[in-house]
């Protein structure tokens, strides 16, 4: 939506403020090479530092240059839809195409569900990951037609762990319907 900021997550995957929790905050510290031979604060008695969260919950592993593609869908006239699911914090792209001459908006709703115990967050960018242009468990995104040129865009999609659960038994379901 408009009077949204921009941001940009994709150096250090932590949120603007704050924003919800991310993990794993406590494991940072010893998880640096030929961090184990030095003396930590972390729980007496490990030799080794525990298990990260993995790439499922910490953010700093997903990175919007490595996103997952999701089917492409149509974004103006009748539209389609496709799905896709996952566990943990993952970007993700998605092309929505301008299939129809018709002098028609294209776009785009997403409609993130987190599975029961977990909390996520979804986040959609223009192609750059630069500018956030929606947030929230249900996202819009539209731009008008430009006559006689295409108006198909990739647009870059961040789900990410907010509270709660965060393993792979817990997975989010995240549907794109192109279309008005």
């Amino acid at each position: 939506g408009k009077g949204r900021p921009v941001r940009d997550d994709t150096e250090n995957g932590s949120g603007p403020g704050g924003e919800g929790p991310l993990e794993p905050a406590p494991s940072e510290p010893s998880s640096l090479p030929g961090s184990g031979s030095a003396p930590s604060e972390g729980e007496p008695g490990e030799s080794e530092p525990p298990p990260p969260a993995g790439p499922l919950c910490g953010s700093a592993t997903a990175v919007c240059a490595s996103a997952r593609p999701m089917t492409a869908i149509t974004g103006d006239g009748v539209g389609t839809t496709t799905s896709t699911t996952g566990a943990g914090t993952e970007w993700l792209s998605i092309v929505v195409r301008e299939d129809s001459f018709a002098a028609e908006p294209i776009g785009a709703f997403f409609t993130l569900t987190s599975p029961a115990g977990s909390q996520f967050e979804l986040s959609v960018y223009d192609a750059s990951c630069m500018t956030l242009l929606d947030r929230g468990p249900v996202a819009y995104v539209a731009w008008p037609d430009t006559p006689v040129l295409s108006d198909t865009r990739t647009l870059m999609l961040e789900i990410k762990h907010v509270g709660g659960a965060c393993d792979a038994t817990h997975r989010w379901t995240l549907t794109a319907e192109g279309g008005f």
